[in-house]
C-alpha cells in the first residue's frame, strides 16, 4: 500500500452516511438546508442532511437508518429554545410534515398530528365542542409542547388525552394512554388522541380562546426569538430576576433581551449563535453576582459554533 493510500485511510470517512441515506430515502432528504429557517430565533447553518417525514413509518425508518450509521439526529419541532451553530449541524435533521401535521375527527374526539400548532388544535376542539381549556397556556406545536410540559400541567391535561402515539430513538412506534407514561427516550410525538368533556357554553370557550390569542400576541416579541429559554436552576422563569438586576432591554451585538419578555433573547438582525451564548453568559454572571441565583437556560444547542 502506498503512502498516499495509507494517508487517505486516516483522513477520509470509511462510510459516507449522507450519500447512503440519500440513496435509500430519495426525494425525502436534501443536503445543505439552512436550519435558521426552522429555529424560532432564525439562527443556524446548514444540516449535512435534512429529511421530511410525512408519516410515523417514514419517521421511524429515518431514525432506524440514522441509528444504524450512528449519526447525530435532530427532530425539528417548532424551533423554540433551539440554538443551531453558525457553521451548521453535522448530522441528520428531520422535520415532521404531512399526516404528522394533520387534524381529523375520530369517534367521539379528535386525532391531532404532533406537528399541529396548539392554536389549530384549540380551534378544532372548539368546533368539535370539546372543552380544551387545559391546553390554553401551551405554545408551539402540540407534540413539542406536551413533551416540554411539567408534571403538574400533564396532570391537568390528562382529562383530555386518551392516547399518545410516538416514535422512540430506537425507531419503534409506540403508544401510551397517558402523558405521564411517556418514557424518556421519545424522539417525537406523532399523534395525540383527544376526547375531553363536552362544552357547555361554546361562547365562553370561544371568548377564552380569543383572549389567549390576544395575550400571546401581546407577549410575542417583534423580532425572532428563542422562546422562554431563560430559566433558573429551580425551573422557574428568570424574567423577574432579569428585571430586578436591570438587564431587560439590554442588547449586545445583534441580540437583546426585550423589556416585555425578559425571559427570552431576540435576534435584532443577522445575529450569531456565539452572540446568543455571550449574552446568556452575561445574564448568568449578573444574576449570580447580584442575587446569588443560578441561571439554567432551557436551550438545545447543536452544531458547530
Amino acid at each position: 500500500m502506498s503512502h498516499a493510500e495509507r494517508l487517505a485511510q486516516t483522513i477520509l470517512p470509511t462510510h459516507d452516511w449522507a450519500t447512503a441515506l440519500q440513496r435509500q430515502l430519495g426525494h425525502r432528504v436534501q443536503r445543505g438546508i439552512a436550519l435558521s429557517h426552522y429555529s424560532s430565533i432564525g439562527i443556524g447553518g446548514p444540516a449535512t442532511l435534512f429529511g421530511r417525514a410525512s408519516t410515523s413509518d417514514e419517521l421511524a425508518q429515518m431514525i432506524l437508518l440514522g441509528q444504524r450509521d450512528r449519526v447525530e439526529m435532530l427532530i425539528l419541532d417548532d424551533g423554540r429554545r433551539l440554538l443551531v451553530g453558525d457553521w451548521g449541524f453535522e448530522g441528520f435533521a428531520i422535520r415532521l410534515e404531512g399526516q404528522l401535521n394533520s387534524l381529523k375527527p375520530v369517534a367521539g374526539g379528535l386525532a391531532a398530528g404532533g406537528a399541529c400548532t396548539v392554536g389549530r388544535v384549540l380551534e378544532a376542539c372548539l368546533a368539535a365542542r370539546i372543552d380544551c381549556s387545559p391546553f390554553a397556556d401551551l405554545q408551539g406545536q402540540i407534540g413539542a409542547a406536551l413533551l416540554r410540559a411539567d408534571p403538574l400541567k400533564k396532570d391537568r391535561m390528562s382529562v383530555l388525552i386518551v392516547g399518545v402515539e410516538f416514535v422512540d430513538w430506537e425507531g419503534r412506534k409506540r403508544t401510551v394512554t397517558a402523558l405521564q407514561d411517556l418514557p424518556d427516550e421519545v424522539a417525537a410525538i406523532t399523534r395525540v388522541m383527544l376526547r375531553g368533556p363536552a362544552i357547555l357554553n361554546a361562547d365562553d370557550i370561544a371568548d377564552r380562546i380569543e383572549a389567549r390569542r390576544l395575550l400571546l400576541q401581546s407577549r410575542t416579541p417583534r423580532y425572532q426569538h428563542l422562546g422562554a429559554a431563560l430559566r433558573l436552576s429551580d425551573g422557574s422563569s428568570a424574567a423577574s430576576a432579569v428585571l430586578q438586576v436591570g438587564l431587560a432591554g439590554l442588547s449586545m451585538g445583534q441580540v437583546g433581551i426585550p423589556k416585555a419578555r425578559p425571559d427570552t433573547i431576540v435576534n435584532l438582525g443577522g445575529a450569531t449563535a456565539r452572540e446568543v451564548l455571550d449574552l446568556v453568559d452575561c445574564v448568568a454572571a449578573r444574576l449570580y453576582g447580584r442575587l446569588g441565583v443560578v441561571l439554567d437556560p432551557d436551550l438545545r444547542i447543536v452544531g458547530s459554533l
